[in-house]
C-alpha cells in the first residue's frame, strides 16, 4: 500500500511538471488517489518544520504597546503557517462561489484534487531553493521566487480551466477575484501555503 502511494506520488509529480493540463483533466474525472493528499500533507509538514527555524519579528507598528504585542502575535511563524492554510481554504471556497456564479456549475471534488496536487510543485521548489541557497546570490534567489509564484499561478489557472471545463479568460478572472482576499490576508502564500519560506 505504502509503496503504491509512493510510486503514485512520483507519477503525479511528473505529470504536474510535464503535462499539468492532462493531469488536471484526469483529476476532474475522479482519477486520483491518496497521493494527492499525501503530497499536500508533506508540503504542509515541510513548511511547518521550517517555521521553527524562523524568528518571531516584534514590530513597532503603533505607539501603544498592547496593540504592538497583539499585531506581533501574527508574526509568530507557526501562526503565519496556520493563517496561510486558512487563506488557502478561503481561496478554494471563493473559487467555488465564483464558479457557480460565472459558470453556473462547480466540480468541487475535481477542483480540490487539482489544487492539492499543485503542492507537489511546492515540494520541488523547496528542494530547489535549498540547493540554490548554496550557489546563487540572495538577489537571484528572490527573483527566482517571483518566477516560482508565477508558475504556481499558471498551474492554478490551468487547474480551474480543466477541472471546470471552461475558458482561459474565465479561469483567469475567477483566479484573480478569488485570490485577492487571500492575498490581502496573508500575501501570496494565501494562494499557495506550500510556498511559505522558500527563501532560507
Amino acid at each position: 500500500m505504502i509503496k503504491k502511494i509512493i510510486v503514485s506520488s512520483f507519477e503525479l509529480v511528473k505529470s504536474i511538471l510535464f503535462n499539468p493540463a492532462r493531469a488536471f483533466r484526469n483529476m476532474s474525472k475522479g482519477e486520483y488517489d491518496y497521493s494527492v493528499y499525501v503530497l499536500f500533507s508533506v508540503s504542509c509538514l515541510i513548511t511547518l518544520l521550517k517555521s521553527f527555524s524562523k524568528k518571531k519579528y516584534i514590530g513597532s507598528y503603533f505607539s501603544n504597546r498592547d496593540i504592538n504585542e497583539f499585531l506581533s502575535f501574527f508574526d509568530i511563524p507557526q501562526v503565519r503557517w496556520v493563517i496561510a492554510l486558512l487563506g488557502f481554504v478561503l481561496f478554494i471556497f471563493l473559487i467555488g462561489k465564483f464558479c457557480k456564479f460565472f459558470l453556473k456549475k462547480y466540480n468541487k471534488k475535481g477542483l480540490i484534487a487539482c489544487f492539492l496536487s499543485i503542492s507537489s510543485a511546492g515540494i520541488l521548489l523547496h528542494i530547489l531553493f535549498f540547493i540554490f541557497h548554496y550557489f546563487l546570490s540572495q538577489q537571484s534567489i528572490y527573483m527566482l521566487r517571483h518566477i516560482a509564484f508565477i508558475w504556481i499561478a499558471y498551474l492554478s489557472i490551468i487547474a480551474i480551466k480543466n477541472s471546470q471545463n471552461t475558458s482561459y479568460l474565465k479561469s483567469i478572472m475567477i483566479f484573480i477575484l478569488a485570490g485577492l482576499p487571500a492575498v490581502f490576508i496573508i500575501g501570496l502564500p494565501g494562494l499557495a501555503p506550500y510556498s511559505l519560506w522558500l527563501v532560507i
